[in-house]
């Protein structure tokens, strides 16, 4: 009798361990098959032909610091795709060449070893306008998306294939003019250089300011790269001028300028665009109570990007233009998600949608291929005490 109570005991003892067993191996396997479920969309299949995107930008020249910069957002762009599963589980490979520094020949050869050589379709690129290279993209039939480009990229010209993610050009312009307005300046003098983009700048403010009777009195356009303008400014303080709207394709230029009017005792308030915090850098002691410039009003997804741009490159961004490449390879790499498959389905779908951006929120693209005026809002910011601010609607000038 005992010894059948323990027998049953025994074996009801066997029949739970058993179940329990059944139990954790089946959990075990649902957990197993869920977790490959969930993250099916994050996995690189071997085997398969990775997706390639050309990066144009410029490496080497003195737009070496803008196009580093623009390369290492688009890097982490495509690393962080690629973190998630690529495009259907294809992975992104980021082919790279050197676009100089407004050097079209060796740009426009660049590109068409991206497209022949690589057989690339999609091309992040150039870094500063070079209309030439947009007009190859063009013949070749290849999306090219730019960072930076401005509007005198496509000036005169109806360009299906070329895009660019930079802040709009009309926008920037009457929220400059109308500080200015706001500010009592009357009188302006424009300092430019001879290139595209600042001939570009230059004209969208010309206009903005005849809507706010704003005169102009006189344009001085500089020789690229030239340092000492003492000359000029000499000329500019005998206009009795409020302002001078300096726009240059090297914002670099305006630190110096300002070092030079410091030293010639020229108090004249200056005015200038998205690109005058980098030029100023190294310059911000000269800039104290003098320069106004606009910046597109910030955002905490832009804070996000850069402590991920930080801590992946251990250093910050050095150029606005870093969160416009960013978004600039995150449409391409949306756009390939949904299913198109070459340069064509790409231009149709970027034409015809909304994209998420870091540095507009919802961005689209006008009917020319830029950033539409109403993605963006923008702040005003001078120097103080050595630091970029924001200028509260009450400080004075």
């Amino acid at each position: 009798m005992t010894e059948d109570i323990h027998r049953r005991r025994r074996l009801n003892k066997t029949k739970i361990l058993a179940f329990i067993g059944i139990f954790i191996l089946i959990i075990g396997l649902f957990i197993v098959f869920f977790k490959g479920f969930t993250s099916m969309d994050s996995v690189i299949e071997e085997g398969q032909e990775p997706i390639k995107i050309g990066a144009l930008l410029s490496l080497s020249g003195d737009a070496a610091y803008y196009g580093v910069d623009e390369l290492r957002a688009v890097q982490l762009a495509v690393d962080e795709a690629n973190e998630k599963g690529g495009v259907n589980g294809r992975k992104i490979e980021l082919v790279i060449e050197d676009a100089g520094t407004l050097d079209e020949k060796n740009a426009i050869n660049a590109l068409k070893k991206l497209v022949h050589v690589d057989k690339i379709q999609l091309v992040i690129g150039p870094t500063w306008d070079m209309p030439g290279v947009a007009l190859v993209a063009e013949e070749e039939k290849i999306v090219l998306i730019s960072p930076d480009n401005t509007e005198g990229t496509e000036s005169g010209k109806d360009l299906e294939y070329f895009y660019s993610t930079w802040v709009p050009q009309k926008a920037e312009a009457n929220a400059i003019t109308r500080f200015a307005e706001e500010k009592g300046i009357q009188k302006v003098v424009i300092m430019r250089d001879s290139d595209i983009y600042s001939q570009t700048v230059a004209e969208v403010f010309k206009d903005a300011s005849s809507e706010r009777n704003i005169k102009i009195l006189d344009s001085f356009i500089t020789v690229r790269g030239s340092r000492d303008l003492k000359t000029e400014l000499l000329k500019i303080q005998r206009l009795d001028a409020d302002a001078i709207f300096m726009t240059f394709a090297d914002e670099a230029l305006i630190g110096p300028i300002l070092k030079q009017m410091n030293e010639m005792q020229i108090d004249i308030k200056v005015l200038g665009t998205v690109g005058a915090e980098n030029g100023l850098l190294k310059f911000a002691g000269y800039a104290e109570d003098l320069i106004y410039y606009t910046y597109p009003k910030p955002s905490q997804e832009q804070e996000k990007f850069f402590d991920r741009f930080e801590q992946k490159y251990g250093i910050e961004p050095q150029v606005p233009a870093v969160t416009n490449a960013y978004d600039a390879a995150n449409i391409l790499i949306d756009s390939l998600r949904v299913g198109a498959t070459n340069a064509d389905e790409i231009r149709d779908y970027l034409n015809t949608h909304d994209f998420e951006s870091i540095t507009y929120g919802k961005l689209r693209f006008d009917e020319r291929g830029f950033v539409s005026t109403e993605s963006v809002e923008y702040v005003i910011k001078t120097v103080k005490d050595g630091k970029f601010v924001e200028l509260r609607e009450n400080d004075p000038l």
